[in-house]
């Protein structure tokens, strides 16, 4: 485990050369295939435990039922036992080696990255948001060149303060036109749900799963609507990686903005749906300045910069008593995962005409 070191003192937050080399170590690894060893490193002095404590009984039971074998549990825990490193006074890191670096991750990827650097302290902890944002924005180029993908998807989200049961879909996606077509695996089992730009007036086509399906029409809703978000915390309409990962770069580009406000773990060398990852851990500290998330969770694969596991948590009731060790639990709101991933599928038209005869949709 590699953490950007902070401590509880009123002054303002000061890093240490070793986090400052791990922090260049995260984002050269960006550039030389995701391969990261920080120099002088001792591997030894990080911790690393299994990830189950990441993931509740209920969403193991939840995966072991959706899919024929069990999904790898990721090898990294990011919670708080992370040893704090005392912090010591530090000349500021040069802003000619941070412009440096920056040109040597944007060279030839056609990515845009924050080059604003006067007034700006580049700590470690700027530094591991920065490398957040190369790889979101390195995914996000990845997917301008794939038309289709199918995965399954799973969910969990607290809607109106409820933490509603764990739903695992299978998801087809197309870009252009957006499109999206699941299929309800668990919970409602047998539920689909038809979204393309520009057709069937704007709308969703849904029908219930099970016995309903055969005699209930599919029904036509308003994507933001009230009944189409009664199960959701986002419309379809921002349904698959595009979506979620254009809403992580927004939120990582503030971070950079209030970074002495939010601290930064990565963990390398992870796995998850035997795939290779690294993960992060963000945490806040001050709610003005990220209302919604308090704490997330991120696994990227590594060959594709993709999120497969994401858990954020929210903020605990204003003047109420928490209790750490349940704090994270009690304030899940968002938990997905993409597993059987196939970016190299070719999706045909028909995957997302409600005509396609595989489907229930009813006239």
């Amino acid at each position: 485990m590699k953490r950007s070191p902070r401590t509880k003192s009123p002054c303002p937050k000061r890093r240490n050369l070793p986090a400052i080399a791990v922090s260049f170590s995260a984002l050269s690894f960006l550039y030389f295939n995701f391969d990261p060893t920080p120099a002088g490193a001792d591997p030894a002095s990080f911790e690393a435990a299994a990830f189950a404590e990441a993931m509740s009984a209920d969403t193991e039971a939840i995966f072991a039922e959706a899919t024929p074998t069990p999904v790898p549990v990721a090898t990294a825990s990011l919670g708080s036992e992370v040893p704090v490193t005392t912090t010591v006074a530090q000349p500021a890191v040069a802003n000619d080696r941070i412009t440096a670096i920056i040109d040597l991750l944007a060279d030839g990827q056609g990515i845009d990255l924050p080059r604003n650097l006067d007034g700006v302290v580049w700590d470690d902890n700027r530094l591991l948001i920065l490398s957040n944002i190369v790889i979101l924005k390195r995914g996000l180029a990845k997917l301008d060149t794939i038309p289709s993908y199918t995965a399954n998807f799973f969910k969990q989200e607290r809607v109106d303060g409820t933490l509603l049961d764990g739903q695992m879909v299978q998801m087809k996606i197309q870009h252009e036109p957006f499109g999206v077509y699941m299929k309800w695996i668990t919970g409602d089992k047998g539920r689909e749900l038809l979204y393309v730009d520009g057709e069937n007036e704007g709308k969703m086509l849904v029908h219930a799963g099970g016995w309903k399906a055969r005699l209930v029409p599919a029904l036509k809703l308003d994507p933001e609507g009230s009944i189409a978000m009664r199960e959701s915390r986002h419309p379809c309409t921002m349904a698959g990686l595009r979506g979620m990962m254009l809403k992580m770069l927004a939120d990582r580009e503030n971070d950079l903005v209030y970074a002495d406000d939010v601290d930064y773990a990565v963990a390398e060398n992870q796995t998850f749906d035997d795939r290779d990852c690294i993960a992060f851990q963000v945490e806040h500290f001050a709610r003005e300045h990220s209302p919604v998330y308090r704490k997330s969770v991120y696994f990227f694969d590594r060959e594709h910069s993709i999120p497969l596991f994401v858990k954020n948590h929210g903020w605990p009731a204003e003047g109420a008593e928490v209790d750490p060790a349940t704090l994270d639990d009690e304030t899940l709101i968002e938990h997905y995962t993409f597993t059987e991933l196939d970016l190299a599928t070719r999706l045909a038209s028909a995957d997302f005409e409600r005509t396609n005869r595989k489907y229930k949709f009813r006239r």
